[in-house]
Parts: C-alpha cells; structure tokens; sequence
C-alpha cells in the first residue's frame, strides 16, 4: 500500500508511535533494507533558523530574539509556511547520523528529493503498520546555555511547537502583545 507523507491521519483514535518505535525504510534508489530506524519531524518557520545562526542565548534570550525575528518577519504577513523535515536516526559504526529530508518539496528545497522520492513508505517494526505522518514525534528545540536549536528562541520563548504537519501559524499567535517592541539590531 503506498501511502503518500501527506496523507491525513489514517485512524484519529489509534495511538501514537512510541517514542522509540523503530521503523523498516527500503531506499528505492538502491533496494537496501533500512531497518531499526527512528524517526522525528523537525520544523522551520521562515527565516528563524537562519536569523538564529548570528545569535546565542548568553548574547540574547529566547523571547528578545523573539522579538527581533518578529519584527522582520512580520513585515511580510501575517501567515508563516512551515516548512516540514524527516529525521531518520541511523548507527554508522559507533557514530550516530541523522539524515534530513524535506516531507514534501516546499519552494525552499526545490531541486533536493522529498522523503518520498527516496524511501519507501515506512512500516513500523513492532506493529507492522505503515507510519501515520500526523503521529510521528515532532521535535523540540531549544535556546539555552548548553542546546542551541536553529530556530529553538520560537519554542523557548513561547512554549509552542506545532502538531506534525500543521502547515502554517499565524504570527500573531507567536506574539505576545504585551511583549513590549522589538528591540533594535544591535542594541
């Protein structure tokens, strides 16, 4: 049964993969057999991973870097794609790899093969069923001393992270209006 990443949950009522499920992939490319895999989704929203490469939490806190993001982004709109990837977790020797895949080809990563293109449909070791995108865990990221999370000011400073898949959010709900203004680059 092929069944496409973006395809609703299959069964609203079915429990969510453990956190540790392991999964079987087979890399259409090369026909190999991937198994023992897990699997997260990692989420950007526009600009925020990028912005955050010039920062660090003992130069800004989560919500001043909040605020600045903010102020930039939001000159362009309300409404923020989020742009959605596939972390597989994979043992080479001692060392662990993640791999990143783009869900689907949002405008970003045009020219780079989505999760689809490249694996097959993923099936979970322990029940044999085919993964539901909307329950695979989505990560958390961070904007402290010692975890440094592109992108991870969003999740510190307000709390939120998004349900897997969840194609947009508006700004507004990022922001809190009482936060004061944003403060300047460089201040």
């Amino acid at each position: 049964m092929d069944v496409s990443p973006v395809d609703p949950p299959q069964d609203p009522a079915a429990p969510s993969p453990e956190p540790d499920e392991t999964w079987t992939i087979r890399d259409l490319e090369w026909g190999m057999v991937l198994q023992n895999r897990r699997l997260r989704l990692d989420w950007e929203l526009r600009d925020a991973t990028y912005f955050s490469e010039n920062w660090v939490p003992a130069e800004i806190d989560a919500a001043g870097l909040l605020r600045l993001w903010a102020a930039r982004v939001g000159r362009d709109g309300d409404v923020l794609t989020i742009v959605w990837w596939v972390v597989m977790e994979r043992r080479f020797g001692r060392q662990l790899v993640v791999d990143r895949w783009p869900v689907r080809r949002p405008p970003a990563v045009l020219g780079r093969p989505s999760f689809s293109d490249v694996f097959s449909v993923p099936v979970s070791e322990r029940t044999g069923d085919v993964v539901d995108w909307h329950r695979v865990p989505v990560l958390d990221k961070r904007w402290v001393r010692d975890r440094v999370d592109p992108g991870g000011f969003i999740q510190e400073a307000t709390g939120w992270k998004p349900t897997a898949l969840q194609p947009s959010v508006r700004l507004t709900t990022l922001i809190d209006p009482v936060a004061g203004p944003a403060p300047t680059e460089g201040a």
